[in-house]
């Protein structure tokens, strides 16, 4: 092993001794005429190397097979080296150098400088450490290791220093790089790496550091490539591993990283590329921190790329936020953000106007997932006006998440305009299932009036499999889970909510679907494919809202269409509020305790019926609204069963098949008494139009039902045939059910 005469930490020379090398071409390490000055070790009788500057354009080789080589170790070990950097004043303002080791691994005990200036120098320098017979090739030091420029820079320089178009580093390592240095939190220093203008390469793992930066600048891109895994000091209090910081930057980690905050593309312009193994993303376990987990493209104007082909774990995530910025994760494993609150947030496409509004552009971020998800809240899509006269419809937002498998979040939030933002565009698709307590897509909380800006939050959601509400909280402390679907504040703004699942279950307690038709492209839709709703909320009165808005649910002009396969069940209450709202229902059977349709401002809503029944406490039809069955034969019609039944507005029968002449028994009451008004019109389509009026009587009658004479509001086509009483699909035994009164 080489001697070292003194040891002076982070690059300090006051107790050691400069050794410079002389030869302008290559030469050997291990010749003592190489250097401008040695000591001498008194018993071994070596020549000893302390700070080690390379700067005159020279290359200085260590072979292991050199015969001027006395060590026995698998070693060069020396203080601190600087090859091709100006890191003091003191150092030329050209410095020009490299070091190549061959089969031998490298010790130093402070820090190392590869083509790094500080001063603005010309600088070149480079750091070859190959492997061999005998040694990996691994690079072990005890501070910090600058290549390309350092961003460590004397303030008299600016905080970037002064990197121009002739600085240049590039090191590469065929083993591991490690450094001992511990971070000491009382002055803030943290062992570095630094990777500027210029290439590093290394075979092995990446050990200790705290800091890691991947950024170069316009002139020239930094890129680094790590064979193995990234893993913070076992110490660490600061860790951030960042890949281009207002310049270029590309990493690609064969293995995985464990125990950074990730960032990539960050800072005004900054421009950065992440590629990361099976190893996968597992951030620092920080109970309490507010770092911010992964960042990925935040920045005015920054971009950011990430691919990981394991699983990312981080106590929160940011993908696309600030004024242009755009960023993408793709995780071809699972996704866990999983911070204490309140931490574990998914942020992606955020955008608010910045203070100089010319600088607004749209922000964007995309995030896929391939197996599974969950996280405390996700945002998808949102905006806001941060400055009061700065307003601008260029600093929109668009974020996509989309997930193969399942994915748990607490809060789901998709495309929010929020405190007078522009407009937020976002996507969420979830291959599996959804487990989520509180859904809003399409929210739009801007109360800035006169209409004047065209601002839309829209929202849209697709979920493969069952969106399952998750009930959160115990006894009385229970939070209301709600699915809000184009939520509005004000009737000058807009949202449209689009939702598309298999079906609903579990803890859901309020449905809200409904937005303002003021603003072009508004709309709130909820498609339920197959497995229909049926809910076990937490709270007696839960509802199904169709039209108005979460904030507001009476607002005139909110309107809402919820198309439902397959059934619903579970709560207190359905509404069809407002002018232009629709519930639709196929194959299935409503139960509640309440089933309006219409409200006192403006009754023009509709319910639809298809091949479905209704089995309620009370049915209600507002004056102006519309009730529409299907008939398909005289065994297989909807129709409603109810305690008691307010009839007013229009009934529209569609006969689907040839008309049969007999009695259909469309709204069936428990008892006598149990219908009250009668539809101001009766319109038949299909088959039925061809009927002639007196072809057909409607009206209420009364006649017996599983054994109770009762009130029945019954369709019949004549000639009457001389056959049994038939009811429609299912009503006979609805009638010897007991039900719920509203």
């Amino acid at each position: 092993m080489m001697m070292i005469s003194s040891f002076a930490p982070s690059g300090a020379t006051a107790q050691g001794i400069l050794n410079h090398w002389l030869p302008p071409g290559e030469g050997d390490v291990y010749d003592a005429a190489s250097w401008d000055q040695v000591s001498t070790d008194p018993v071994s009788g070596e020549f000893l190397l302390d700070d080690v500057r390379i700067e005159n354009g020279g290359t200085a080789i260590a072979e292991r097979t050199s015969p001027l080589r006395t060590d026995t170790g698998d070693e060069l070990e020396v203080a601190t080296l600087q090859v091709g950097s100006r890191v003091a004043t003191t150092d030329p303002t050209e410095s020009r150098g490299t070091l190549r080791l061959d089969d031998l691994d490298l010790r130093v005990l402070g820090d190392i400088h590869v083509g790094d200036d500080r001063w603005a120098a010309t600088t070149y320098g480079v750091l070859n450490v190959q492997g061999g017979a005998n040694a990996v090739g691994h690079v072990v030091l005890d501070g910090d290791f600058w290549i390309g420029g350092s961003t460590r820079a004397p303030a008299v320089t600016g905080v970037l220093g002064s990197i121009g178009a002739d600085v240049h580093g590039e090191a590469t390592i065929a083993g591991d790089l490690t450094t001992n240095a511990r971070g000491d939190f009382g002055s803030l220093t943290y062992p570095q790496l630094q990777v500027g203008q210029g290439a590093l390469a290394v075979g092995g793992d990446v050990n200790g550091f705290d800091r890691i930066r991947i950024s170069g600048t316009a002139v020239e891109s930094a890129v680094a490539t790590v064979g193995g895994w990234i893993r913070v000091g076992a110490e660490a209090t600061s860790e951030n591993l960042v890949v281009g910081d207002a310049g270029p930057g590309q990493l690609d980690v064969g293995g995985g990283i464990e125990g950074f905050d990730v960032h990539v593309g960050v800072g005004d312009d900054g421009a950065g590329a992440l590629t990361v193994g099976a190893g996968g993303i597992q951030t620092a376990p920080r109970v309490g921190s507010l770092a911010p987990g992964i960042t990925v493209g935040s920045g005015l104007r920054a971009t950011g790329v990430a691919t990981v082909a394991g699983d990312v774990q981080a106590r929160e995530l940011t993908v696309g936020r600030r004024s242009g910025a755009n960023g993408q994760l793709d995780v071809l494993g699972n996704l866990s953000v999983d911070g204490v609150d309140p931490l574990g947030d998914v942020v992606i496409g955020s955008n608010a106007t910045p203070g100089d509004p010319s600088q607004a552009a749209p922000a964007t971020g995309r995030v896929s997932v391939q197996g599974n998800g969950s996280a405390r809240t996700v945002t998808v899509g949102t905006t806001m006006e941060i400055t009061p006269f700065g307003w601008s419809a260029d600093a929109s937002a668009d974020g996509v998440l989309s997930v193969q498998g399942d994915f748990h979040a607490t809060r789901l939030e998709i495309g929010v305009v929020g405190r007078d933002g522009a407009s937020a565009t976002g996507r969420v698709e979830v291959g599996g299932d959804l487990d989520v307590s509180f859904a809003t897509i399409g929210s739009n909380t801007s109360t800035a009036s006169g209409g004047a800006r065209a601002d839309l939050a829209s929202g849209t959601l697709v979920v493969g499999g069952t969106l399952q509400g998750v009930a959160l909280g115990t006894g009385g402390f229970r939070a209301r889970s709600t699915i809000a679907v184009g939520s509005i504040r004000s009737p000058d703004h807009g949202a449209s909510g689009l939702v598309d699942v298999g079906g609903i279950a579990g803890a859901v307690d309020l449905i809200v679907v409904g937005s303002s038709q003021v603003t072009p492209g508004s709309q709130a839709e909820l498609v339920v494919r197959s497995a229909g709703i049926h809910v076990e909320p937490v709270f007696a009165s839960s509802s199904l809202q169709v039209g108005g808005g979460l904030s507001q649910p009476t607002i005139q002009g909110g309107s809402g269409l919820v198309d439902v396969t397959g059934g619903i069940s579970g709560f207190s209450n359905i509404m069809v509020l407002n002018e232009g709202s629709q519930l639709i229902s196929r194959s299935g059977a409503i139960t509640a305790d309440l089933l309006a349709v219409g409200d006192a401002l403006n009754g023009h809503a509709r319910l639809e019926l298809r091949d479905s029944t209704a089995d309620v406490g009370t049915f209600r039809l507002i004056t102006g609204a519309t009730l529409a069955l299907d008939v398909a034969s005289l065994s297989q019609y909807s129709a409603i069963s109810a305690d008691v039944a307010t009839l007013a507005g229009t009934l529209e029968l569609d006969f689907t098949s040839p008309v049969a002449q007999g009695h259909y028994d469309l709204i069936v009451a428990t008892a006598v008494g149990g219908l009250s008004g009668d539809f101001a019109d009766v319109l038949l389509s299909g088959a039925g139009a061809a009927l002639a009026p007196g072809q057909y009587s409607t009206g209420v009658v009364q006649t017996v039902v599983g054994g109770v004479l009762t009130d029945v509001y019954r369709l019949t086509i004549v000639p009457e045939p001389g056959t049994a009483l038939l009811l429609g699909l299912g009503l006979a035994g609805l009638g010897m059910r007991g039900r719920r009164r509203a």
